[in-house]
């Protein structure tokens, strides 16, 4: 059976020329008893579309398009041979709406990254998301992104509405389902061997330093 109210939620675009562009992260709910279903599956996805799609489609060009919210189960790592885990794909197939600069030369391997912090210890329960890529070269600052850049700030709203689903924030996330949950960082290799492999984010960091994320200039995401 998938892992017990835990569901992975990626956002997936698509650039002018093809290259995919993923951003994964989790969300459990410790209450329930069971994997979520397709149902809640689709309720969660929904719920994310509108609660934060539109601060992430402000981080996407115009030439980029916002394709899917998918909502996974999270496959039981014990389990073998490995499980089928159901999915759910919420299309929205929307252009970004990041303003174009006059510079857009930069490598789609520069991005902002934001990251995932827990009140763990254990490096297994850290995380990060690459973010989609800054193109505007006029909105570097030496080794750093602008604070007042629009791209910079597009990525620190998209934090701050992810933030909402931190335990016990001042505002939290809103949604039929989404409610129920909280965001969170997964470890397989803990769920591996069978100990605890869930830790609820304490908080979420939006970095000015530029990242490089390699795997774009190879052509993955």
């Amino acid at each position: 059976m998938p892992l017990k109210g835990l569901i992975e939620c990626q956002f997936l675009s698509v650039a002018a020329d093809g290259q995919a562009i993923s951003n994964t992260f989790h969300v459990t709910n410790a209450s329930t008893g069971s994997a979520p279903d397709l149902s809640e599956l689709a309720g969660v996805a929904v719920d994310l579309k509108a609660w934060c799609a539109t601060q992430y489609e402000a981080m996407l060009q115009p030439d980029s398009t916002f394709q899917y919210i998918n909502t996974k189960q999270v496959r039981d790592p014990q389990v073998s041979p490995p499980e089928l885990v159901q999915i759910h794909n919420e299309y929205l197939g929307v252009p970004g709406t990041g303003t174009p600069g006059p510079s857009q030369h930069m490598p789609q391997e520069m991005c902002a990254i934001i990251r995932k912090s827990t009140s763990t210890a254990s490096r297994r329960f850290r995380g990060h998301m690459f973010m989609p890529p800054g193109k505007d070269g006029t909105q570097v600052n030496n080794e750093s992104w602008s604070q007042t850049g629009q791209y910079w700030l597009a990525c620190d709203a998209f934090r701050a509405k992810l933030s909402a689903g931190v335990r016990n924030a001042a505002s939290p996330w809103t949604g039929s389902h989404l409610a129920s949950y909280v965001i969170c960082v997964y470890s397989r290799r803990a769920a591996q061997l069978g100990q605890p492999s869930v830790g609820e984010l304490s908080g979420l960091q939006t970095q000015l330093k530029i990242h490089w994320l390699r795997s774009r200039k190879r052509g993955t995401s």
